[in-house]
């Protein structure tokens, strides 16, 4: 059952069914609405205080996702990632990866690097404190786009967008380990270090490590 109230902006030039998909995305990839839990229209009609008719237009959306699944006659399950699906995904999200940092390294700049630097320093000040994992994730996004961008391509942004979402919902749980958070950190800090040096070669592998450690510590630290 879901108790706390949404409240949308009525003047916005964004219409309710856009605004309920945002907010609803939201709180699935925050894990405010985890994996495994039923929603019903109704619920969510009264969260967000309208008509069922925006839910089911934003439901659709989510659904194409892959991030709902509707149940006839119980409503909507957040849906759970499957461990074979998340192999599939980060396959991809190497492949990616790899090719932006071979296309971009010899060309990227130095306010390029000081604004993976400025990320990197921001997480690290975070990795002393406890209970950081929300504001982690995030950054990790922020990270992993920098490194997209070295392609120069936004497309490699787009499909990484699009495939990565599943693996967002897993980001705060996998940062609330300390073990998940330092050890993800350090793989960011070995990537640019490579890219520093404009070791292509060492950049991709530590990449590829990194990305491949993270599939591991989903599927045995967290329940998908």
């Amino acid at each position: 059952m879901i108790k706390s109230k949404v409240t949308l902006k009525k003047n916005s030039y964004v219409p309710f069914r856009n605004q309920i998909y945002e907010k609803l995305k939201d709180k699935i990839l925050s894990n405010a609405l985890a994996p495994g839990t039923i929603v019903t229209e109704n619920e969510l009609a009264q969260m967000f205080g309208t008509s069922r008719t925006p839910i089911r237009e934003a439901i659709r959306h989510l659904q194409s996702e892959g991030l709902i699944e509707v149940i006839p006659k119980r409503g909507m399950l957040i849906s759970r990632i499957n461990p074979g699906e998340l192999e599939k995904i980060n396959e991809l999200r190497e492949i990616i990866h790899c090719h932006a940092i071979a296309k971009g390294i010899l060309n990227i700049t130095q306010a390029d690097l000081n604004r993976i630097e400025k990320i990197l320093e921001k997480a690290e000040g975070l990795l002393k404190s406890k209970d950081n994992a929300a504001k982690l994730a995030p950054l990790s996004i922020q990270f992993h786009q920098c490194i997209l961008k070295m392609a120069g391509n936004d497309l490699f942004l787009t499909v990484d967008q699009y495939i990565g979402t599943q693996i967002k919902r897993y980001m705060v749980d996998l940062f609330s380990f300390e073990e998940g958070a330092r050890t993800s950190w350090r793989h960011h800090r070995e990537v640019v270090e490579a890219i520093k040096q404009q070791d292509a070669k060492l950049a991709c592998q530590k990449m590829q490590e990194h990305i491949r450690w993270g599939t591991s510590f989903i599927r045995d630290h967290i329940s998908v």
